[in-house]
């Protein structure tokens, strides 16, 4: 409550007993934020895989300039909590090493890898888990490709 009653009062606003005055400004058109400027989502599609370490591996092909994986790590209950490390290769380079843990409030919020400085054309995604104990595993889910090619109509995913 203190910021935000020295926020009020750094912007003309003014405190009087248990009422806060807010001066009035009139609203100002901002800058347009452009995201993710010249690349287009074109396709999307589920994985429904899982990698775990009897299938610590998996490779997706994609054609396009950026590709986001989305899923989650999960355990048996009576686990305890731990971080899995996914090395991330696209045509055989390194891109990422993801650490992905089993706790929510530290974990990559519903997304395993994500690039988007692809040059256009056909790749090979490849998620390998280093060292996934028995019992864990990665549900891999949508799957989502970006071009810089325009496509003809907007898909919204």
């Amino acid at each position: 409550m203190s910021h935000a009653i020295e926020m009020i009062k750094r912007n003309g606003g003014s405190e009087d007993g248990d009422n806060l005055i807010i001066k009035y400004q009139n609203p100002k058109v901002v800058a347009l934020e452009i995201g993710f400027e010249g690349i287009f989502p074109t396709e999307k599609r589920m994985i429904g895989e899982q990698i775990s370490k009897q299938n610590p591996e998996l490779s997706i092909e994609i054609e396009g300039c950026g590709f986001v994986v989305s899923g989650e790590v999960s355990k048996e209950t009576d686990l305890p909590d731990a971080v899995i490390e996914v090395k991330v290769f696209v045509d055989g380079q390194l891109i990422e090493n993801a650490k992905l843990s089993t706790q929510s409030l530290v974990n990559r919020y519903k997304d395993v890898t994500w690039y988007y400085d692809l040059p256009e054309g056909k790749h090979t995604i490849s998620l390998m888990a280093l060292n996934i104990p028995e019992g864990y595993k990665i549900n891999m889910g949508d799957l989502i490709i970006y071009s810089n090619i325009k496509p003809d109509k907007k898909n919204y995913f």
